[in-house]
Parts: structure tokens; C-alpha cells; sequence
């Protein structure tokens, strides 16, 4: 639920005021090692960019000093892998 609202208030300003919004992947923040999705299982980015979820430990965060860098991209609609609980 948290994904949506941060959703619909970025786009609602960035409508509004006119200023650009891009997206990130989330594996660029972590040298493509897993994402922690909950308490027993990560997010994993498989060779062909298929994201799946998998029984392994997560790495944590790290923002680049430069984020010219990122592959940023206009598509910001949120990927919802996991079901609703």
C-alpha cells in the first residue's frame, strides 16, 4: 500500500508542478545482488532481467556518489511482484 501512496503523491507533483520524475532499477543500488522482499524470501535478477523470488539473503543498499550514472528511465510505474496480503 506504502508503494502506491508514494506513487500517487510523486506523480500528482511532479503533474503539478512540472517537474520530471524518473525511476531506478533497485538492482543498480545493490550491484544486482538480491532484494530482501520479506522475512524469508529476495527478489533476484535472473540473466534474461526476469525478477523472481527466491529463498536466498539479501546485500544492503548503497547509493552511488554519482547518480548521473544510473540507468534512469521514464517508465515509474512500480512493478508489483508480490501478491497482496
Amino acid at each position: 500500500m506504502g508503494i502506491k501512496v508514494a506513487y500517487v503523491i510523486l506523480k500528482t507533483l511532479s503533474i503539478t508542478r512540472n517537474l520530471p520524475l524518473y525511476a531506478v532499477n533497485g538492482f543498480e543500488l545493490n550491484g544486482n545482488s538480491p532484494i530482501k522482499a520479506n522475512k524469508n524470501l529476495s527478489f533476484v535478477l535472473k540473466d534474461n532481467g526476469e525478477i523472481i523470488l527466491k529463498k536466498v539473503e539479501a546485500k544492503e543498499f548503497k547509493i552511488p556518489s554519482n547518480l548521473s550514472k544510473l540507468n534512469k528511465t521514464n517508465d515509474i510505474l512500480p512493478n508489483y511482484i508480490i501478491d497482496a496480503v
